[in-house]
């Protein structure tokens, strides 16, 4: 059974994308003709998961794997202690977001971390791409129905899903286009346009916010003083571009209220979706206080409750991820998470910086800015199961930002041109 091990690297890849957009081990939008597809394919993930673990000859226990190791082992702690023995309290909720952060948070990054393989993370690149260009199609297609509308009642969004999440997936295609895609101008322009168009009308402000970051980020972090001077000049461009655009009336009327409130910083501050957030930051870190060990998976919203006016389902969350896992898994995993995103900065400076290299620099420029865009968007909306995409980028970062240490045995086998 695939004798020829990249067309094996290839499914899994593909099938870890799906999984990645997914998210979810049980999905009733993945039911068709009665069968449900989502358990099919979460099967048959576990099932390839470690089939294609067997066919390393090697695997890397380095620190990366063993901080992995060590925050994933202390949340299946938490959560059996905290949910199960301690508080013998928990919800269907917390069950589920435990099982998918377990699976598709933290096993797709180990997997990335214990193979250390540039091959594998080459096609998990092209594998998101071609995912985030189906949901490019499929929103354009819905869009062209509804007749291009920018109604602030009317988010575009696809398949059942919510309009954040839509807009991460097509900002994750356009960085895929800016960093790896750099063939067939006329491509990258159009995809680059119709994305932007769509993001505008999923009226989603953190996506837009999150990408602008992590692509200037990556854009400071490796170009030399004249290319610096030339991107300022491209960056002042762009932004009175955007500015003439929402101040000129005749074409505002384009920009959903939502994106125009990115330039109309009152209105920004007083936004529902702004307040709701930041209400929530003072009350996580009083739960933090009374429970510095956690309160356990999916038991924000009922501690939160105890200690503030506003009522919240019990299947809400902070909408940050540094203060969830403060708050539900303890302080001893956001120590940890800690010590991951230290280490990942320290590798991403001394690539750059330090010792500076030419070989992967697209790929790793890729999944840099990718990193900081997932970081970005799960510190500002989402709950720790949708931070899957983040994780992955971690797990990526590190190993292209580190393949020189790489034994020269393997480095042959992993290299594709």
């Amino acid at each position: 059974m695939f004798k020829d091990f990249k067309i094996l690297k290839f499914i899994i890849a593909f099938l870890f994308a799906g999984q990645l957009l997914v998210g979810r081990f049980y999905d009733d939008r993945l039911i068709f003709w009665g069968i449900d597809f989502s358990i099919i394919l979460f099967s048959i993930f576990v099932i390839i998961y470690l089939y294609g673990l067997s066919r390393y000859k090697k695997l890397y226990f380095i620190l990366p794997v063993w901080l992995l190791l060590a925050l994933l082992g202390y949340t299946c702690f938490s959560f059996l202690f905290r949910n199960i023995f301690i508080d013998n309290f928990t919800n269907e909720y917390g069950v589920v977001k435990f099982v998918e952060v377990f699976f598709f948070v933290y096993l797709i990054a180990l997997y990335v971390l214990l193979t250390q393989d540039i091959v594998f993370i080459r096609y998990l690149a092209f594998a998101i791409f071609i995912l985030a260009s189906m949901v490019l199609l499929g929103g354009f297609l819905k869009a062209i129905l509804s007749g291009f509308s920018a109604e602030n009642s009317s988010r575009l969004s696809i398949l059942g899903g919510g309009p954040i999440v839509f807009s991460r997936w097509l900002l994750t295609g356009v960085l895929y286009i800016l960093f790896i895609q750099k063939k067939n101008i006329l491509f990258r322009i159009s995809f680059i346009f119709i994305s932007v168009l769509l993001v505008f009308m999923s009226g989603s402000k953190g996506p837009i916010v999150a990408f602008a970051f992590a692509f200037i980020f990556v854009m400071l972090l490796g170009l030399e003083l004249k290319k610096l001077i030339q991107f300022g000049k491209i960056t002042v461009i762009m932004i009175f571009l955007i500015i003439v655009v929402i101040q000129t009336p005749s074409l505002n009327k384009f920009v959903p209220v939502r994106i125009m409130q990115l330039v109309q910083m009152d209105q920004l501050m007083s936004a529902s979706s702004t307040t709701s957030r930041t209400e929530r930051y003072p009350v996580t870190i009083k739960i933090v206080q009374e429970n510095p060990l956690g309160v356990g998976s999916g038991n924000w919203a009922y501690h939160h409750n105890r200690f503030a006016d506003t009522r919240l389902r019990l299947t809400d969350y902070p909408h940050n991820i540094l203060l969830e896992i403060s708050s539900e898994w303890g302080l001893i995993c956001f120590f940890i998470f800690s010590l991951l995103i230290i280490l990942i900065l320290y590798r991403i400076f001394s690539f750059y910086l330090i010792y500076p290299k030419k070989d992967l620099v697209d790929e790793l420029n890729f999944w840099i800015a990718f990193f900081v865009f997932t970081f970005i968007n799960s510190n500002i909306s989402g709950d720790l199961s949708d931070s899957r995409m983040l994780f992955v980028s971690i797990a990526s970062v590190l190993v292209l930002s580190n393949y020189e240490n790489l034994d020269r045995s393997n480095w042959r086998a992993l290299t594709f041109k």
